[in-house]
């Protein structure tokens, strides 16, 4: 028999275990990674367990309002998270359940972000076809440019003719062990100047999570006689590299520093990974393309991965009855 019960502390140690060893979760589904910023958000995960207590589904998510839960509001994404034994039909149950007991806790939105498909251990487009047996809306969809390393791919004419002009003046490629350098002199200025933002990630965070995964979230820059002029701030998943900050200043910039950093993490660091992620080009959720960015990451040789957003009514979980 099947039960819903909402994450506490002492589940920890068993929602991480259910995470590293399932069909579809990443270590940014790890508690330590959601709880980073729990003072920003109200945590509403839920969990499906048998009657031994075994997890057999878990649904990361935070509270948006009094009605709506979003899966989740801190992340990228969230989406439900299955064992690699699961089947279609599992899926339509875990949704059925999940569904029922956000009603009868008089929660009527389930606003739900699936996890991008590069990043499944095993292929799972279940929930998005639930998805369409509950009559969700599609509210929004990202395009996130991602390189299929075992395709044929090549980088574009311009692209080379960067990265020579970068290695002709002695651009140097370095892992770091700290992100300090990289967030106060070029990422938070750059974002600053351009967009009169911040970064997702304060410079405390990010060391923060560095700390409790430090081989998932590493440092690369270009440096030029020892002065740091481009980098990228790198998270690392099972099968997928994905740069989550990519800066550099003017002079990165005018010789080629930031493609010959890309190019030796793709040809020669990451080059046994199955993906190189860029991120997404989209602004006004999802319905304007950033086209400067779009030329750049595909001049890689990436291709379109969609991330699609959906919002389902909790009150329509008997639709998935009888099917």
């Amino acid at each position: 028999m099947m039960k819903v019960i909402k994450y506490e502390k002492k589940y920890q140690s068993s929602w991480d275990d259910f995470i590293s060893s399932s069909r579809n979760g990443t270590f940014l589904l790890n508690r330590n990674f959601i709880e980073y910023h729990r003072d920003k958000f109200i945590d509403y995960s839920l969990m499906i367990v048998d009657d031994n207590n075994n997890i057999l589904a878990l649904l990361p998510s935070s509270l948006k309002d009094k009605s709506s839960v979003i899966s989740h509001e801190g992340l990228t994404y969230g989406g439900l998270i299955v064992s690699i034994k699961s089947k279609l039909d599992d899926t339509i149950n875990y949704f059925k359940f999940f569904l029922k007991f956000l009603d009868n806790n008089k929660i009527k939105f389930l606003e739900y972000k699936c996890i991008p498909p590069m990043y499944h251990s095993d292929s799972y487009f279940d929930d998005q076809y639930v998805m369409f047996l509950l009559d969700a809306k599609i509210t929004r969809i990202d395009t996130s440019l991602t390189l299929d390393l075992s395709s044929n791919f090549d980088f574009q004419k311009r692209r080379k003719r960067s990265i020579k002009k970068s290695k002709k003046n002695e651009v140097v490629i370095k892992k770091s062990s700290s992100f300090k350098e990289f967030w106060l002199d070029i990422l938070e200025p750059n974002l600053l100047l351009k967009h009169n933002v911040k970064p997702v990630h304060s410079l405390k965070e990010i060391e923060y999570l560095h700390n409790f995964f430090p081989n998932r979230i590493l440092q690369y820059n270009a440096e030029l006689n020892g002065e740091i002029i481009a980098g990228t701030t790198l998270f690392i998943c099972d099968n997928v590299v994905h740069a989550q900050y990519i800066s550099s200043n003017d002079h990165g910039k005018k010789i080629g520093a930031i493609d010959h950093l890309f190019e030796y993490l793709i040809n020669e660091k990451f080059k046994n990974m199955n993906y190189f992620s860029f991120g997404i080009c989209n602004e006004n959720q999802g319905k304007k393309i950033n086209k400067g960015l779009l030329d750049w990451k595909e001049s890689f040789g990436s291709k379109v991965f969609l991330n699609s957003f959906y919002v389902v009514d909790t009150n329509k979980f008997n639709l998935l009855n009888d099917l």
